[in-house]
């Protein structure tokens, strides 16, 4: 049996349905095995719903609970489950099975391992979304611009996706992008890029830039990126991303 999420979370009535379905007796195998999924994302109230059984399963019963954070589960569930680690793969061999198994290129299967962190799984997952970032044209008009202008941080912000999780997706492929510059700045052998494909148009971008003033970018980004998952406005926290960029 999987339970998945219905929306954003996994809904009371979903849990209390599982309750039911577990009363009865297995009719095929030994075993009847429950995978719950985005444990880390439960509704409100879920937990208490929860703990009864996990306390006291049915005979013949496993259940699984799935989740990419376990800190966003409460410990009243987690000291009733016996904690299993899945560790990433290294991401040269998930970039292996993307361009072998989907047959992408290698920039492209090099950014998804990266961004998936090792998880081919998550690198599937993400694959449209980030197969439709144009990358040199968010290296040239905004992550690797020197100077803004306030009327082009405005158009730029209005250009962003809308869905808060394709937005997020489109900062962590800036990330790299940043991140590509100061290895660029700072390597003088050719560095090991995750947009390798770039290096011609990140070379003289690299040289007009300082190492304090990339470093200040990657650290204002991961906090503009902290703050969207945190549920700020978004575009109030996109505003106020360029604006410190612009000052930077």
């Amino acid at each position: 049996m999987l339970i998945e999420p219905e929306g954003q979370h996994i809904k009371v009535d979903q849990v209390r349905q599982l309750q039911k379905e577990l009363v009865y007796r297995p009719y095929e195998g030994k075993r009847r095995v429950c995978i719950l999924t985005a444990a880390d994302r439960m509704a409100p109230h879920i937990p208490n719903t929860l703990l009864k059984t996990l306390e006291e399963p049915p005979l013949h019963t496993v259940i699984i609970l799935l989740a990419n954070n376990s800190r966003f589960i409460l410990p009243t569930i987690l000291s009733r489950c016996q904690p299993v680690r899945f560790n990433p793969l290294p991401i040269p061999l998930v970039s292996k099975w993307l361009m072998q198994g989907k047959g992408l290129h290698e920039a492209e299967a090099r950014l998804l391992a990266s961004l998936s962190e090792g998880s081919p799984g998550k690198a599937s997952e993400i694959q449209e979304e980030i197969l439709q970032v144009p990358r040199e044209e968010l290296l040239k008009n905004w992550v690797g611009l020197k100077s803004l202008s306030f009327e082009r941080i405005g158009s730029w912000v209005e250009s962003l996706p809308s869905q808060r999780e394709n937005l997020l997706l489109m900062l962590e492929v800036a990330k790299t992008l940043l991140r590509d510059l100061v290895m660029v700045k700072t390597l003088e052998k050719e560095p090991k890029l995750i947009h390798s494909d770039l290096l011609q148009v990140m070379e003289p971008m690299a040289t007009k830039w300082s190492l304090s003033s990339l470093l200040k970018r990657m650290e204002i980004l991961h906090q503009t990126t902290l703050a969207i998952k945190s549920n700020a406005n978004t575009s109030l926290a996109l505003e106020a991303m360029m604006l410190s960029w612009a000052e930077g």
